[in-house]
């Protein structure tokens, strides 16, 4: 079923044309020529109907490891708020797809967050997911509705170099209240090796070339 709907995307829009500015300078193109493009695609009365007019083809759900589309078939892929809830299993399939089907000096771009999904009921902590072993973190994050990973910024990245990917740009946020809590945090084996600045980041953004 797919997710996305009409007020949603038209909340996506809106949202959008509040920073035409920004995206003007970030795409060279003029701000009255995309506030008509936003203007058109605004006076769609249906969500099908805003898609052709944007000119996207939304399909979900989609295997991330399976898409059907064709070998270099694309110029950039990217994400927000996504990587942080998919399987560790799914993240690797999911770059070594994105390889497939970009072109030769193709992008990716993803806005991943690495905190605990559950903070707010263990007084804020940010990392504190960090501490439980494989099988408790199973049993605690065995739900139907969201799952949540925590591969930490270093293991993200690694995942896209292993592929042949040069990373261009990061972009990461250190929590130092985190830092802090390493102190009195028992860190699980399976974080073994990994620097405390890695393992109070608790967000990442990529850009990376293949």
């Amino acid at each position: 079923m797919p997710h996305l709907t009409f007020q949603v995307a038209q909340d996506y829009l809106q949202a959008i044309s509040e920073e035409l500015d920004v995206i003007s300078k970030a795409s060279g193109r003029s701000v009255s020529i995309l506030k008509s493009e936003v203007d058109e695609i605004s006076r769609a009365q249906t969500l099908p109907e805003m898609l052709e007019r944007a000119r996207i083809d939304y399909r979900a759900p989609l295997d991330l490891a399976a898409t059907g589309f064709d070998d270099d078939s694309f110029d950039l892929v990217y994400s927000y708020a996504v990587k942080a809830h998919l399987p560790d299993v799914t993240l690797r399939d999911g770059a070594s797809e994105a390889k497939r089907v970009l072109k030769s000096g193709g992008i990716v771009a993803h806005s991943i967050g690495l905190q605990d999904p559950y903070n707010k009921l263990n007084g804020g902590h940010l990392i504190d997911f960090l501490q439980y072993s494989e099988s408790v973190w199973g049993f605690l994050n065995h739900n139907s509705v969201q799952h949540n990973n925590r591969v930490r910024a270093s293991q993200h990245l690694s995942i896209y170099t292993d592929l042949g990917a040069t990373v261009l740009k990061t972009h990461v946020n250190v929590d130092q209240a985190s830092r802090e809590r390493l102190r009195v945090l028992k860190i699980d084996r399976r974080f073994d090796g990994l620097s405390d600045e890695d393992l109070a980041t608790v967000s990442l953004a990529m850009v990376a070339q293949f």
